[in-house]
């Protein structure tokens, strides 16, 4: 399954990450700077977004 996750960078939403990620889910983490988050598990991709419009998430 696809997961997309808004705030996968803090504290529930990396453990959310993680957690689907070694379930086998195609997951991905929205955010403002995708470049700065670290710890992410292999496999999950980061993808820039704006919050105020569809821009960068929409092809999902």
């Amino acid at each position: 399954m696809r997961v997309i996750i808004t705030g996968g960078s803090g504290l529930i939403g990396s453990a959310l990450a993680s957690q689907l990620a070694s379930d086998k889910h195609e997951v991905i983490v929205l955010s403002r700077n995708p470049e700065s988050i670290s710890g992410l598990p292999d496999g999950v991709k980061a993808v820039k977004w704006d919050a105020k419009s569809a821009e960068g998430w929409a092809e999902f």
